[in-house]
Order: structure tokens, then sequence, then C-alpha cells
């Protein structure tokens, strides 16, 4: 009976799997990777998926006009409203 060579090695965090992917791709390491995340808070930024998607998006975009590297989301006072999406 033939044995199945073993699984490949799992990468532990994600840094490690992007090292890897960097690597395959032959990017230069390190390539500066940011993120920029809107948030949306159901119910209060609205009822329906399009409502939330469309607010996180705002938000996303505030977020990368703000530098970048960044989280925007309703402060804790704005909870209890929804902001208005340009």
């Amino acid at each position: 009976m033939k044995r199945l060579s073993a699984r490949p090695r799992t990468p532990r965090c994600p840094i490690d799997g992007l090292t890897r992917f960097q690597t395959m791709l032959s990017i230069p390491s390190p390539t500066p990777v940011t993120i920029s995340i809107g948030v949306a808070v159901w119910p209060n930024d609205g009822q329906e998926a399009a409502e939330l998607l469309a607010r996180a998006d705002h938000r996303l975009y505030v977020a990368r006009d703000n530098g970048r590297n960044r989280v925007e989301a309703p402060q804790f006072g704005e909870m209890t409203q929804a902001e208005a999406v340009p």
C-alpha cells in the first residue's frame, strides 16, 4: 500500500502566508501592505443590506482619505442616529 505524502505545512499566521506568497511571486520584500476598513452597524446605519454596504463603503473611503491603514466606525454617540451618506 502506497503512503500519501504529508500535507504541506499550513502557515501559523497571515504574515507567514504573505511572506510565502511574496516569495512565490518574486515580490521584493518587505512590500508595504496597508488596510482600510469601513464599519457599518445594524440597525442604526440601515435596515437593508444595501444601506449597510453603502454606509460601510462611505466609511472605507473616509478611512483612506484620512491616511489609510485605519478603521472608520461610528463613535459611541453616533450609534443612536444614522449619518447621511453623500
